[in-house]
């Protein structure tokens, strides 16, 4: 059932949540294995959040007929939730989230837990607002997080230059 070309979000994943997106999986699966077992096909902006070993860790789906492991609980959103309100709102839980799970060797937070879970819904307006305002901010940190890299790289430079005598100051 492995390697037949549908995305498969799995915990081997973990590294590439609460990046907003997840585009590209370690791990694909076949049409048969959907078809062979619980799994299903999910579109394009679903989100979907890890609920044992990476515990509140979230992302969207980046991409229409992708499926996730039973590690993942994934939501379909709709005219009345937002994908973004969604992600933040989830992200913004990973604490309660945390302190939920229950067991000894591996924590898990039962299925029990999300289908009773209530989640504040203000108007779709203000859903889409509050998501908008907090991808702005993500944006402005990703550039600034590639500008800090930029930065250190130059300072590094420099420096190895400016203490070796490399370079002379005037």
């Amino acid at each position: 059932y492995w390697n037949g070309g549908v995305k498969w979000v799995s915990l081997a994943d973990s590294s590439k949540l609460d990046d907003r997106y997840i585009f590209e999986t370690d791990k694909e699966i076949s049409s048969k294995g959907i078809e062979n077992s619980s799994a299903v096909l999910h579109e394009k902006n679903a989100v979907v959040v890890c609920r044992d070993a990476g515990i509140g860790k979230v992302a969207i789906l980046g991409t229409d007929n992708m499926a996730v492991s039973q590690h993942f609980i994934a939501w379909r959103c709709s005219e009345k939730l937002n994908f973004k309100y969604l992600y933040y709102w989830l992200q913004s839980q990973k604490n309660v989230l945390e302190q939920i799970a229950t067991g000894t060797t591996i924590k898990t937070i039962g299925l029990s837990f999300f289908k009773n879970l209530q989640i504040p819904l203000p108007d779709v307006k203000q859903q889409e607002k509050i998501g908008d305002i907090f991808w702005l901010i993500d944006e402005k940190i990703l550039i600034n997080e590639k500008l800090k890299a930029k930065l250190t790289s130059l300072k590094k430079g420099l420096s190895q230059d400016l203490l070796s005598g490399k370079k002379r100051t005037v």
